[in-house]
């Protein structure tokens, strides 16, 4: 077997492995909450007769730092950023599946390739991180997997 062959059978198979995940999310057997947790509602403290007071859950911490409860006012109102959609998270998800196997498998300069594989990482875990908290859109997941298929794209590109 050729050494391009087995790559390409290598990124075949990294690929439908990677393909589950998004599939698990198109067909709802996957909560998207252990991809973008959430906190459940924010806390509001408030500073009262030198003690702090959250109404919310009834804490009280006092100026000596003695906890201790008293009856729950009112609910906090929850700040909290909307679960991204299943679909989008799937096709980043799906694309990501592609894309990280066949830059594998592609030839390339180990110092490029150190250099591309650093900002895919950051990229994704950025992405990720941007998005459960409401920062940035979903969009945003689909950077990482898109600088892989430049970067194979261009690496195909060179050695023809």
């Amino acid at each position: 077997v050729s050494p391009a062959r087995a790559a390409r059978g290598a990124s075949l198979g990294g690929a439908i492995v990677g393909l589950a995940g998004p599939a698990a999310l198109v067909t709802r057997r996957a909560d998207l909450a252990a991809l973008f947790p959430r906190p459940e509602a924010a806390r509001a403290w408030s500073f009262v007769a030198g003690a702090a007071e959250e109404a919310s859950i009834g804490l009280r911490l006092d100026a000596a730092g003695a906890l201790s409860l008293s009856p729950v006012g009112g609910e906090a109102a929850a700040i909290v950023a909307p679960t991204p959609s299943a679909l989008v998270v799937a096709i980043a998800l799906a694309l990501a599946a592609i894309a990280f196997p066949l830059w594998v498998a592609r030839v390339g300069a180990p110092l490029r390739a150190g250099i591309v594989g650093t900002l895919a990482a950051v990229a994704s875990v950025a992405a990720f991180h941007l998005v459960a908290a409401g920062i940035a859109p979903p969009l945003a997941l689909l950077v990482a997997p898109a600088l892989l298929f430049v970067d194979v794209a261009a690496s195909s590109v060179a050695r023809s």
